[in-house]
């Protein structure tokens, strides 16, 4: 009988043991006049629990996977206090001449009772999240954590796009779906979510992942875009006061797919388009500037099987400082080349250099292959359906002859 009693203590502390773990904190205290001694070791014990359940809160943030972190650290230590027991005073000392109380503490703390804890609140947050109308969100599971995330992803994307699927159904192109256009809107803003996006994880044999944004904070993603449609729209008017059409039409463009992809596109007005909105200012403009351009033949290189034309283009009957163009070999399009200094070349080959009568041209803007440098803009370019301006196409002909 004796060593079933042993037996059956050791059975009912064992779990105990197993998860408890000692924690120790230390701290100073300055009490003022109208406090009494008892008041300021009152504190100073407070306060050392405080600072050795802090310490805990890091190490349990390494242990746990609640990844929500900017409630967790307080969460973590308000949970953390109440749950430390068998709490020991190791060493107090009383600085009277200096009115400082110093106390060092101990206490107990099991991690399976906090942690037990900590996902209860997880989960609370969650359906705070999920019905208080104040959050977009997205759920994954998957065995696969990184998995679990991706999906999570995708699904704060459908929620947003879902909700913002009106504002954008002016510009909607036809043959596309009003969801999926919006969604390829939402899905540019990605790399913008990591700011404003928090993060739960919960493993509960299955990974759980929930990603969420207020719906207030949606604002400040687009805040950004609304700067750079601004920057773009300034530099495209510098380069067309320059005479640089081709840098003109580029940033015009750009700015144009950029406000396009802008909850706010239809109400973004700038005083020097006549204060006209800009989402019809812009596509004015860009026809404006290809309608303006003229081109003239300067020269013609006749070589055999070989003939080299020689462009004069102008901008307003001035000469532009550079453009971008590809020109039809007979076959298909040359390259994207480039005119500087008022001159474009056009070089043709075989047969078809001899019959020839007229050069079809095609000025760029959309310069696909120059937005590498801005990856947000690059993302835009690649994501949403161009807008096609037929007045970019042009025929030369050979006729057309102008010295310059």
């Amino acid at each position: 009988m004796k060593y079933l009693i042993i037996i059956t203590i050791v059975i009912t502390f064992f779990p105990a043991i197993l998860f408890s773990k000692i924690i120790n904190g230390e701290a100073k205290y300055r009490f003022g006049d109208n406090e009494t001694v008892i008041q300021a070791k009152k504190k100073c014990k407070i306060e050392a629990l405080r600072n050795a359940v802090e310490t805990y809160a890091i190490y349990i943030e390494s242990k746990t996977i609640i990844t929500d972190y900017k409630l967790s650290k307080d969460i973590i230590i308000a949970k953390a206090i109440a749950l430390v027991k068998e709490i020991k005073i190791n060493e107090e000392k009383i600085d009277r001449l200096n009115s400082i109380v110093y106390c060092n503490i101990s206490g107990e703390i099991n991690e399976k009772e906090v942690l037990k804890t900590l996902h209860e609140q997880s989960n609370d947050n969650r359906k705070n999240i999920k019905f208080s109308g104040n959050y977009y969100f997205g759920e994954g599971l998957n065995s696969d954590l990184r998995k679990a995330d991706q999906q999570a992803i995708r699904n704060l994307v459908t929620d947003i796009a879902n909700d913002l699927q009106n504002k954008f159904a002016a510009i909607k192109p036809q043959d596309q779906n009003q969801y999926d256009f919006t969604e390829s809107i939402i899905n540019t803003y990605k790399t913008s979510f990591n700011k404003y996006e928090k993060k739960i994880d919960i493993d509960n044999g299955r990974n759980s992942v929930l990603r969420y944004i207020k719906k207030s904070d949606l604002k400040k993603i687009f805040n950004p875009r609304k700067k750079k449609i601004k920057d773009y729209l300034s530099m495209a008017q510098r380069a067309e006061s320059e005479l640089r059409i081709g840098d003109a039409l580029r940033y015009y463009y750009w700015t144009l797919s950029l406000l396009r992809t802008h909850p706010e596109h239809n109400q973004i007005i700038v005083p020097f388009f006549d204060k006209k909105l800009l989402l019809l200012a812009l596509p004015e403009k860009i026809n404006y500037i290809l309608t303006n351009l003229s081109f003239y033949v300067s020269s013609i290189k006749n070589k055999k099987n070989n003939k080299q034309v020689f462009i004069n283009i102008q901008y307003k009957e001035m000469n532009i400082q550079n453009i971008d163009y590809k020109y039809y070999l007979g076959d298909g399009w040359s390259v994207i080349t480039n005119g500087k200094n008022g001159l474009a070349l056009c070089e043709f080959n075989g047969a078809f250099s001899k019959s020839m009568k007229k050069i079809k041209l095609n000025i760029e803007y959309r310069y696909k292959g120059k937005n590498k440098i801005d990856p947000e803009l690059k993302t835009v370019i690649e994501s949403v359906n161009p807008l096609y301006f037929p007045s970019s196409s042009f025929e030369i002909d050979l006729k057309n002859r102008k010295k310059i």
